[in-house]
């Protein structure tokens, strides 16, 4: 995950990375043709493992990932490298397309240290998400808010 942040920090599941409750949907395209939007999968902690079978070909997919993601901080975004969310690996003949985000995310206000909502993460077509007090102020920003999958050449087991 990548993203610049103005006068906030610590963007994060509201329950936190390891939190059971927080989703995470990876949309797989299939080597054999092109049916990637119908290759949807959600995982989570309580749901790690995932098998299914291709929409399309009806391959059999089997999927697992672990969640080892942190915070995203001000210094992470001040960097503007990528960094991990989770990993996973899937049946050989899948490669992951696209991550989209669960809506219940949160972040720290900078200048306040005031915890708030931070909602429409998983619409990842807006790339800037203003973030406002109860009163409808702008307090925050987020914009250029990107995912992307990086092999991982060896993954560790259970």
């Amino acid at each position: 995950m990548s993203a610049q942040l103005d006068n906030l920090t610590n963007l994060q599941p509201v329950e936190g990375f390891d939190s059971p409750n927080t989703m995470h949907f990876i949309s797989l395209l299939c080597d054999d043709h092109d049916c990637a939007s119908l290759n949807e999968v959600t995982l989570s902690l309580d749901a790690p493992k995932v098998e299914t079978q291709c929409v399309g070909c009806r391959k059999p997919i089997k999927i697992k990932m672990k969640a080892f993601g942190y915070a995203f901080t001000k210094e992470d975004s001040d960097k503007k490298e990528f960094t991990p969310l989770l990993q996973f690996r899937c049946t050989q003949g899948f490669a992951p397309l696209y991550y989209t985000f669960d809506d219940d995310w949160q972040a720290e206000v900078e200048s306040t240290g005031a915890t708030v909502p931070v909602v429409g993460l998983s619409d990842n077509k807006e790339l800037h998400h203003d973030i406002n007090d109860e009163d409808g102020n702008p307090i925050g920003k987020i914009y250029n808010l990107e995912t992307a999958f990086v092999p991982k050449s060896a993954w560790e087991t259970d």
